[in-house]
């Protein structure tokens, strides 16, 4: 009998056991690595080699270079927001990546990019029920890498007003004049300043404020042309724009990490803020996998609240390849997109690409819906034309339950796009679909008819699988989930995935992130919102 999955968020003893394995390893076979830590209380004069003598900032760590096998460390309980985003400057080796990770005890570090503009102090009266900020809150100064400057200025635009510890959110408008209920907030392009409406003083009537995407970079953590690194057990949260960007990258690992409230910027400024266009564009990925990546693996990660998709590999401007993403045992959930999956331009290819056994909920459900102009567009699996041509790619064993719009969603063929193409590249079976309401769609499919397209409720299974070829094992139907979002005794999902290579109990494996193991159900620990100390 084969042996239970791991947990999709491991204990701080897990924790600190795989980041001792990982240090032991790369020190049995490369004497010359190294432990670096970062704390709230450090100082970046120190030499960042104890926790007694940790380093303080992340700039400290970007001016930086590593040798494959080191490890950078932060605070368990710390938090760093307003200054640098994190760059991954230097490469790893085969068996011996750079490890970014956590030590001690208590949350995941909390890798930010907002501003705490909860107090009075920062806010003034501008006119009636119009509020303004004191100062501009939003850095313009150019983040540094290894002592050399970014080579662009990124727009300095503010992406979310987060409220009350998560309770609630802002509605981003882009003029002053379009400020007329509570709670909606722009940035005056003249001044730079935020402006909020607000009936009493903004400190009054929030307990706390979130300011989001104020840094310069427009990503929490950004990776281009790196190889051989891994970023384990990391709290992300508030970008302008990704939690993570991956460019050109290969042998990524992101494991037991946590994303959330990610994204909502307007991009690139003048386009968007300056023009007529009623509906501007905003964006903003958990994990985005922009245009070549190899060897990346995302395992064990819950993603939250995020603008656009939870992951999602994507590319356009350029011919490119990506092959061999494994993407596995990851709670998604409340993202207007699970997992979106498009490529351009023509000539540019995909193979070897894995979703599998991940758990989806709630598509749509999450903050940005109410505000995007394509709210009727939401879906676990959104598949937009592409261009370039797949093979390979696996969708299995995955649960996806309920969405405010679709399921699953292909867009139609148009505009040289391939998607009978792509279509016909995807193996997808042995998924769990669920919709409580039997009058909305499990599949929207606007591919070829005669493979497939059209719509598909909760009672259409056999009438799609005939019609399309596809998903013969899957089932639409309750995957009765707890509280705890794995399944309960007498699941339709227990035992009815196939077998791909990840361990498990019983006869075949479980659908979804959480193996099913004699009826006990440990939670998952899904993070929610404390206090932490801040390095600001």
């Amino acid at each position: 009998m084969k042996t239970k999955n791991s947990l999709i968020t491991l204990s701080p003893s897990i924790a600190l056991i795989t980041l001792s394995f990982f240090s032991a390893t790369m020190k049995i076979n490369n004497a010359v690595a190294t432990d670096y830590y970062i704390s709230a209380k450090g100082n970046d004069a120190a030499d960042g080699l104890t926790p007694a003598t940790s380093w303080l900032t992340i700039e400290k760590i970007n001016k930086a270079r590593f040798s494959p096998g080191d490890s950078i460390l932060f605070q368990r309980g710390d938090s760093w927001r307003e200054g640098q985003a994190l760059y991954g400057s230097s490469d790893g080796m085969p068996g011996h990546p750079v490890v970014y990770g956590a030590y001690g005890k208590g949350a995941k570090p909390l890798i930010l990019a907002s501003k705490d503009i909860s107090a009075s102090m920062f806010w003034a009266k501008s006119s009636k029920d119009i509020w303004k900020t004191t100062s501009k809150i939003n850095i313009t100064s150019r983040d540094l890498i290894l002592g050399k400057s970014r080579s662009r200025q990124i727009t300095p635009d503010i992406a979310n007003l987060i409220f009350n510890n998560e309770k609630l959110t802002g509605f981003k408008k882009r003029f002053l004049a379009d400020l007329k209920t509570q709670g909606d907030f722009c940035l005056d392009l003249d001044d730079t300043i935020l402006y909020l409406y607000s009936t009493v003083n903004p400190s009054v009537y929030y307990k706390k404020i979130e300011a989001t995407g104020i840094r310069n970079a427009e990503n929490n953590i950004e990776i281009i042309n790196r190889h051989y690194l891994a970023f384990v057990n990391l709290d992300i949260r508030y970008s302008k724009n990704n939690g993570i960007l991956l460019r050109d990258c290969s042998n990524i690992e992101i494991t037991g990490c946590d994303f959330s409230w990610i994204g909502g910027c307007y991009f690139p400024i003048d386009t968007y803020m300056r023009s007529s266009d009623p509906n501007p564009a905003r964006m903003g990925n958990g994990i985005q996998l922009w245009q070549g990546n190899s060897d990346v693996t995302i395992k064990n990660c819950n993603i939250s609240e995020v603008y656009d998709a939870g992951i999602s590999p994507q590319g356009v401007g350029a011919v490119y390849s990506i092959q061999n993403l494994r993407i596995h045992h990851n709670l998604i959930r409340d993202c207007f997109y699970s997992f979106e999956f498009w490529g351009h331009e023509a000539g540019s290819t995909g193979k070897n690409i894995f979703f599998e056994n991940n758990t989806c909920l709630n598509s749509g459900g999450g903050w940005s819906t109410a505000q995007r102009p394509d709210k009727e567009r939401c879906a676990h699996l959104q598949f937009s034309s592409s261009k370039m041509s797949f093979s390979n790619v696996f969708i299995r064993n995955n649960i996806f339950y309920e969405s405010f719009c679709f399921c699953s969603d292909g867009k139609a063929e148009s505009n040289g796009s391939n998607t009978d193409a792509v279509w016909d590249a995807f193996t997808i079976d042995n998924n769990c679909y669920y919709q409580s309401s039997k009058k909305k769609q499990i599949i929207r499919w606007r591919g070829g008819s005669a493979k497939g397209g059209g719509d598909y409720f909760m009672d259409d299974l056999k009438a799609y699988q005939a019609k399309s070829g596809k998903e013969l094992h899957t089932i639409f139907t309750d995957p009765k989930l707890g509280s705890d979002f794995r399944l309960q005794p007498g699941s339709p999902a227990i035992d009815a995935g196939i077998d791909i290579g990840y361990t498990y109990t019983g006869v075949a494996p479980d659908m979804g992130a959480f193996e099913f193991a004699g009826g006990s159900s440990n939670p998952p620990a899904i993070r929610r919102s404390g206090s932490s100390k801040t390095k600001n």
